[in-house]
């Protein structure tokens, strides 16, 4: 019943992302974030550079459930670099100016250049992007992400921090 109830909100939100496709929860995950990589980018095939704890869960995933996510060993090559879970270190040298994207949150307000969010709370998926984090990359996303845009400003006053 969850997965039904995910795949019809999905189905609204990413209207080109046909129901019937989805076989599990692995797979709409997978093919989310496809959607979500490709916009960023402007690239249907995307070179994916994987960090943290759940790059192998991630890793597996996407070999599994996408024909357009293609995991590379190179940060250089990368088009976007993905924060699979956590990663305490610093991004290695060679991925300085990617654009970064997380499956945690909190990644979103702690690290420069990490422009959105694609993460799970109380069991439903969630998509969060910052306006200034995407102006500064020049990121531009379709009119169907207005919806997951916050503005950083706004944040960090109401949390009385500053972003590092």
């Amino acid at each position: 019943m969850k997965l039904i109830v995910l795949l019809l909100c999905f189905s609204f939100c990413f209207g080109k992302l046909p129901v019937k496709e989805f076989s599990n929860e692995k797979e709409l995950e997978i093919r989310i974030l496809e959607k979500i990589f490709s916009d960023i980018t402007g690239k249907r095939k995307v070179k994916v550079y994987l960090l943290g704890n759940k790059s192998n869960y991630f890793s597996t995933n996407m070999k599994k459930y996408s024909k357009n996510l293609k995991e590379i060993k190179n940060c250089k090559e990368a088009d976007i670099v993905f924060l699979a879970g956590r990663y305490k270190n610093k991004l290695p040298k060679s991925c300085y100016g990617k654009v970064v994207f997380s499956s945690r949150r909190k990644d979103v307000f702690i690290r420069k250049n990490c422009i959105g969010a694609f993460f799970w709370k109380k069991g439903r998926p969630n998509i969060l992007f910052i306006r200034e984090k995407l102006n500064r990359k020049k990121v531009k996303l379709p009119s169907e992400y207005d919806k997951f845009i916050e503005s950083l400003g706004s944040r960090l006053e109401k949390a009385g921090g500053k972003e590092k």
